[in-house]
């Protein structure tokens, strides 16, 4: 095992037996536990989400912000989220794959919702440059950058719907 990817099991293991996590998942935070808001303009509402731990719920044994909103809101979600996963790259797991076998088009979406992962920046990736407004294929996919034009030009021709970017803060 490479010292990266052994530092960072090591790391997951002592995060999930922490008391923080422990009290953090603890059945009174749970989805089932709010009260359903028929009135919410969510309410219906059909969104895509694509991204890494955040949007599982790692660190909340695979319970996120997205099943939060689907109890709490009625939101109709679909999640396709790994944790680890880069947007930069091929790889059969990441972003740019996943997006391309679980939204394909066969289901109609109100948003789709991408976390933009800082997996990218700790496995290597590169920002990369972005390309020019004429330019809507052949983008560099070893870059974040091209990785997230690929996505908003998939999700134009495939899903036809308004895309979210998000990420998360230190």
């Amino acid at each position: 095992m490479a010292d990266q990817e052994l530092f960072m099991q090591n790391m997951l293991t002592e995060l999930t037996t922490s008391q923080r996590f422990t009290e953090g998942n603890a059945p009174a935070f749970s989805p089932d536990r709010v009260n359903y808001d028929p009135a919410s303009p969510l309410n219906g509402r059909r969104v895509a989400f694509l991204g890494s731990s955040i949007t599982y719920g790692l660190f909340a044994k695979g319970v996120s912000f997205v099943d939060y909103l689907q109890a709490k809101d009625g939101l109709v979600a679909t999640k396709a989220a790994v944790s680890g996963t880069t947007l930069a790259g091929t790889d059969v797991n990441g972003y740019l794959k996943r997006m391309k076998r679980r939204f394909n088009g066969q289901k109609a979406y109100d948003l789709f919702v991408c976390q933009l992962s800082t997996n990218d920046t700790r496995h290597g990736a590169t920002l990369g440059e972005r390309t020019g407004n004429e330019q809507r294929e052949g983008f560099d996919l070893s870059t974040t950058l091209g990785a997230i034009e690929e996505i908003c030009a998939y999700v134009k021709q495939t899903l036809d719907c308004p895309v979210l970017f998000y990420t998360c803060v230190n």
